[in-house]
């Protein structure tokens, strides 16, 4: 039972990190810090269709930088920040 032996804690160890990490991306298929960015991005999305500063979104979702969030929101929905804020904010 894999997905039982991931919320069981070792209190104390890191011994077992690299096939935790494999167990998570066997039961979810992805990588943990693949889903936390994830998670990241689509909270974010939401984030912009509010009246924030854009800065302020990416920062509210865990970036230091304008320009990774700038990345890392490209890699995942093919488009920049900045058209997604246009679309949503029905001018574009």
């Amino acid at each position: 039972m894999v997905a039982l032996r991931l919320c069981r804690p070792r209190f104390g160890t890191f011994a077992d990190r690299p096939r935790d990490f494999a167990d998570f991306a066997n039961v979810l298929g992805e990588t943990p810090a693949a889903r936390l960015t994830r998670i990241r991005l689509i909270e974010a999305r939401r984030l912009l269709g509010g009246e924030r500063v854009m800065r302020d979104d990416a920062a509210n979702v865990g970036y230091r930088s304008q320009a990774a969030f700038n990345r890392a929101f490209r890699r995942q929905y093919c488009e920049t920040p900045a058209a997604v804020r246009r679309s949503l904010r029905g001018k574009g």
